[in-house]
């Protein structure tokens, strides 16, 4: 039904099996990328997937990797469905500070992310869904947990997830970005969306 290209090398490699299952399941052949090395994407996909991770430890060669980051930047400005979840959120944002200093990093998302005094947010969280995007209606509620050392620096704009009083991530256009860890089974609903989104975007 849809080519759903999913990030997978050294600095993007949590994604849980299940999730990559129930994708599968929903009816996306999946196609692996490596935003560290690789020079385009895939070709003929219609979504993108990125997990976990520790993009803070490739900071310098995520960022001399110019074209995958246009590349990336590009495909979410047209409208492709894409996830990120924590290390994908930090990548798709504009930039990400470390301790020696900013590195540009994609762009898809406005603001920036910060390692450079690591924090740590541990815990089970019940979020509800801020605004609508490919896997989730408005107000849904949505169950995962953060395991991340990292602080959000957002622009104003639509946030993706409520958490008690706080907000979580982002939305552009079909893009979904937050630090919220997801699991995700085959049958998820959520899925099934996204898997739909992603066949709608390439017909």
């Amino acid at each position: 039904r849809a080519r759903i290209a999913y990030a997978d090398d050294a600095a993007f490699w949590f994604t849980y099996p299940e999730t990559l299952d129930a994708l599968r399941v929903a009816g996306a052949e999946l196609v692996a990328f490596s935003p560290l090395h690789d020079r385009e994407l895939p070709s003929d996909i219609g979504a993108l997937w990125i997990g976990g991770g520790y993009p803070e430890e490739h900071a310098d060669t995520l960022q001399a990797n110019d074209v995958m980051r246009t590349a990336l930047r590009d495909a979410v400005a047209s409208g492709m469905p894409a996830y990120a979840e924590c290390g994908g959120l930090m990548y798709l944002a504009e930039t990400l500070h470390t301790a020696d200093g900013p590195r540009a990093m994609v762009g898809a998302i406005a603001g920036a992310t910060s390692i450079a005094q690591p924090r740590l947010h541990l815990g089970y969280r019940s979020a509800t869904v801020a605004h609508r995007s490919p896997l989730d209606d408005a107000t849904s509620v949505v169950h995962g947990y953060e395991f991340h050392y990292a602080t959000a620096m957002p622009a104003p704009g639509l946030p993706a997830y409520t958490i008690d009083n706080t907000t979580d991530g982002a939305v552009r256009g079909n893009c979904l970005a937050a630090f919220l860890h997801r699991h995700f089974l085959p049958g998820d609903p959520s899925i099934d969306r996204f898997v739909d989104a992603a066949a709608a975007f390439t017909s």
